[in-house]
């Protein structure tokens, strides 16, 4: 987010945010920031079914920072156990505990999506004008864990689909902003992957491996990934005059 002198002038300057603030107080003279953490371990979820049907009250658990612990057990579950161990989402954001009987099986957050990405910008038919007029309506599934402890048949599809149906409308209640798109990335070095077709997502082709902050994000060849259909809440949002930008092309 850069150097505490240089947001501060941003903020001189009439050129903060909320969030910029909201930083500098939690973190001005602390030196380097650490995220709000559990301080355990979160505790392993118990008598997991084999089969996700038999999952009892599968949930998507939104969490804010106002709620103190589950932010926390959030951050604990990123940075412990998803690959990444990074927990920071900048800008605009929704964050879910993914929620059951038999305890906490996952997290997964929704945020800014990627500046510039080749397959997504020609599969929409954006030119720069509009990518830049309408690129904040569409969310990337930035964090995505299912825990290694679970083992469960179709696990990780239903959870898409649910982040699907969930991701659009949370967001436009909590912003104002409804998104049209949403999209994701796969390691493909790592992870086949194959979650995302099982849930409708559709494959548009290969990222260049840059991060979303360009050539000083680590370089990993990843599949863009966006959902097929979206529900109907998100698909009826359509773009002003003169946006070809649509999110049930198939």
């Amino acid at each position: 987010m850069g150097t505490p002198c240089t947001i501060q002038e941003r903020l001189a300057s009439g050129g903060g945010t909320a969030l910029v603030q909201e930083w500098l107080r939690d973190n001005q003279g602390k030196g380097r920031w650490k995220p709000r953490r559990l301080g355990r371990r979160v505790a392993e979820p118990r008598k997991m079914p084999e089969r996700v049907e038999q999952v009892q009250r599968l949930c998507l658990v939104e969490v804010s920072r106002a709620q103190e612990e589950l932010f926390r057990t959030w951050n604990e579950l990123i940075e412990t156990e998803h690959p990444l161990h990074d927990r920071r989402m900048v800008g605009r954001q929704v964050r879910y505990l993914i929620g059951s009987e038999h305890g906490w099986l996952g997290a997964l957050g929704f945020g800014s999506c990627a500046l510039r990405l080749a397959p997504r910008d020609e599969w929409i038919g954006w030119d720069d004008a509009r990518r830049k007029g309408f690129q904040d309506r569409v969310l990337d599934l930035r964090r995505f864990l299912i825990r290694p402890s679970v083992r469960c048949q179709n696990w990780a599809s239903r959870v898409l689909s649910m982040a699907a149906e969930r991701g659009g409308p949370d967001f436009a209640r909590r912003y104002g902003l409804e998104p049209w798109l949403l999209e994701s990335f796969v390691n493909t070095g790592a992870y086949e992957g194959t979650c995302y077709p099982a849930a409708n997502w559709l494959s548009l082709g290969q990222s260049t491996g840059r991060g979303r902050n360009g050539s000083n994000d680590p370089q990993v060849a990843r599949r863009l990934r966006i959902p097929s259909a979206l529900p109907e809440t998100v698909t009826n949002s359509k773009p002003t005059t003169g946006s070809s930008a649509r999110s049930g092309r198939r």
